[in-house]
């Protein structure tokens, strides 16, 4: 099984002794080359012809983060040796710049011939940059990634928490109605009968209660139904002797 890194080796050995008349024509090639390194689907995958400078028509190859599917954790630059036989000063700062404004964690900048890999530590004061050897695995970039706040990250966040904010409203407001529905239902339809006498005694009856079904509810002011014993003797109601 391909290992899902790359390094220095095995990008220009992804191109043997191949030349490519433009930019574009090698990042055609490449794609499908990272893709199978990376061992990733098209998801996470991504082209984009990008010029950080007048002079700089550098065409990229970037991978997406698996959470969000839209912020860049690998971005491969690609020139070509027609274009530029050797890499300079000028193309690795402006690939830099480029990377530090994707904010992602690994570049590689290549032509057919050269190769360079670097990794942007983000720190409170700047980003440094740092030439390594190779690209860890996916699963560990998304992990280093998956710690780092960033503002498509909370943006996500807020609107899943407006989502879930808004179903627990609903779930209170149906809580309620549920609630009042089923106070109405009492007050109206409960077994424990709330009588008010001649003289103003309030006695419940229970179904069981001596004289229950000849107990009309509704006829005295205060008189009403309720669903548990319990509910009649706190509202000061008393059973039926």
């Amino acid at each position: 099984m391909t290992e899902d890194n790359l390094t220095k080796e095995k990008l220009l050995g992804m191109t043997g002794d191949r030349r490519f008349e433009s930019e574009e024509d090698f990042k055609d090639f490449m794609m499908p080359e990272v893709k199978d390194a990376l061992v990733i689907g098209e998801e996470r995958m991504g082209e984009e012809p990008a010029s950080t400078a007048a002079d700089d028509n550098r065409y990229d190859i970037y991978i997406y983060d698996a959470q969000t599917r839209r912020e860049k954790l690998i971005v491969i630059g690609l020139k070509t040796v027609k274009s530029t036989p050797k890499l300079t000063e000028h193309d690795i700062n402006n690939f830099h710049r480029y990377c530090r404004d994707e904010k992602v964690l690994y570049g590689a900048l290549l032509t057919e011939t050269e190769c360079h890999l670097y990794q942007y530590k983000k720190t409170e004061v700047t980003t440094d940059t740092i030439e390594v050897e190779e690209i860890p695995p996916l699963n560990h970039i998304d992990y280093e990634f998956g710690k780092i706040i960033t503002p498509e990250k909370v943006k996500d966040l807020a609107l899943s928490r407006k989502w879930v904010l808004a179903a627990l409203i609903g779930a209170i407001v149906f809580l309620i109605f549920i609630n009042i529905a089923h106070a109405v239902f009492c007050a109206k339809g409960g077994p424990v009968k709330a009588n008010v006498t001649a003289d103003g005694k309030k006695i419940y009856y229970l179904p069981d209660s001596k004289g229950y079904d000849n107990v009309i509810i509704g006829d005295q002011p205060g008189e009403r139904h309720f669903c548990q014993e319990a509910d009649a003797i706190k509202k000061g109601w008393v059973k039926n002797e």
